[in-house]
């Protein structure tokens, strides 16, 4: 047989196993036999729709929120799925059993295990919990429609069709009262009274005043400027004549560059740096439960509402893009209509008799 030129053609295994050019074809996702040809384009796990989320939208602070719940709650359990594969009930499973395990809590950043503790059997325990759920399935179902918006998914109906637990996110809200707020500041090491001292008169959350620096006190308007905000955007606070005293005090004769608030070591707040000086202080101070940062910031805007301040105007002062979660959390502490009418109209009937106990601070007056 004479030579022709032609290179003998392969076997018909190795054309199907070699594909065009000679590349070897990939074999379809685990999971997806079965589905349309059209489905299998651009097929994606739920790892993948995760990772597709671009940071360069959202402030770093969310960011990292974010890839937190990711790593520890979704991950784990879905990431290895394709999305054309997840069911509503394998999303409802894994939504239960995240109200169901153990609370995580801080570990060393050379732990491999993911550290726990067990949840109280109590209903204010299970309503974190599940409260804590909620936010992971919120972040979940936005990455998914992403997904399903950019084409990597044929149909967002498994998870449109899971639900959050209902009743589950209106915690009863915690405050201090003017006596209490006294003497925490006095209870607390000197570096650390400014910043509980700064977080009652502003409202600021603790990383906004860790990042605050003396060119952000504004002399002439008597306002702070919140440059790194939970929501993204620039805000400016308000501060009293009590506020404009410190500030004015704490920023005097600095550079404009340099934080406000240092520890007494002149290093800088870490993230994790305000809860131990704050228990300890709420030891000295004997206020039980100990408070959090996050209870600072209540104070302020619960004393707020309760002298009448328009919810519009609270909500600008914390940053609240609207005024739903302001109405949520403080509009019950608001002098109302209802309330003055009903205690000016209703007669005093005489039945309460003559208190055997009287309150330290009304005695006190």
């Amino acid at each position: 047989m004479g030579w022709s030129g032609r290179a003998p053609a392969p076997p018909v295994s190795e054309t199907r196993a070699g594909g065009r050019g000679g590349r070897a074809c990939r074999p379809p996702p685990p999971g997806s036999r079965g589905l349309p040809r059209r489905a299998r384009r651009g097929f994606a796990t739920a790892k993948r729709a995760v990772g597709g989320r671009d940071a360069a939208e959202k402030p770093a602070r969310l960011v990292r929120d974010a890839r937190y719940i990711f790593e520890n709650s979704v991950l784990p359990e879905l990431g290895h799925l394709l999305i054309e594969t997840l069911t509503t009930d394998r999303l409802v499973r894994w939504r239960n059993a995240l109200a169901a395990r153990p609370m995580g809590v801080r570990k060393k950043r050379t732990a491999s295990i993911r550290a726990t503790r067990a949840v109280a059997d109590t209903d204010e325990a299970r309503r974190k919990r599940k409260a804590t759920a909620n936010r992971s399935l919120t972040m979940l179902k936005a990455a998914l429609n992403r997904a399903f918006h950019g084409g990597r998914a044929v149909s967002d109906t498994a998870w449109r069709k899971v639900k959050p637990f209902a009743r589950v996110e209106k915690p009863v809200i915690r405050y201090l009262s003017a006596d209490e707020a006294r003497r925490l500041v006095n209870a607390c090491p000197q570096d650390f009274r400014r910043m509980v001292q700064a977080a009652l008169l502003t409202g600021c959350r603790y990383s906004e005043l860790t990042n605050l620096r003396c060119a952000d006190f504004n002399t002439d308007s008597d306002t702070l400027t919140i440059r790194q905000a939970k929501a993204g955007k620039p805000r400016h606070v308000v501060l009293t004549s009590e506020g404009r005293t410190l500030f004015t005090g704490w920023t005097a004769g600095r550079p404009a560059d340099t934080h406000i608030f240092l520890r007494d070591d002149g290093q800088s707040w870490g993230r994790s740096h305000q809860q131990r000086p704050l228990t300890d202080a709420s030891e000295i101070a004997k206020i039980s439960p100990p408070v959090n940062f996050h209870v600072l910031r209540h104070t302020h805007a619960s004393h707020l509402a309760m002298k009448g301040v328009g919810l519009g105007v609270i909500a600008a002062q914390l940053g609240h893009a609207d005024t739903r979660m302001t109405e949520k959390h403080y509009a019950h502490l608001a002098p109302s209509y209802v309330a003055d009418t009903i205690r000016a109209h209703f007669p005093t009937l005489g039945i309460a008799g003559d208190p055997a106990v009287t309150s330290i601070s009304r005695r006190n007056k």
